[in-house]
């Protein structure tokens, strides 16, 4: 658990693999209280369509 986040509202963070070596890795890591971190299959229009 990352203890250095400190923002007031909730940032979102979209990441393009679903890996487990490298994305879920990456947002594991980037989750704290203050991030939402997830994955989505690296595939252009799936991304799109998750923002």
């Amino acid at each position: 658990m990352n203890n250095n986040c400190v923002q007031k509202e909730k940032i979102k963070v979209l990441i393009g693999s679903d890996a487990v070596e490298s994305g879920l890795k990456c947002a594991s890591t980037l989750r704290c209280p203050e991030i939402y971190a997830y994955t989505r299959k690296r595939d252009g229009k799936i991304i799109l369509d998750t923002i």
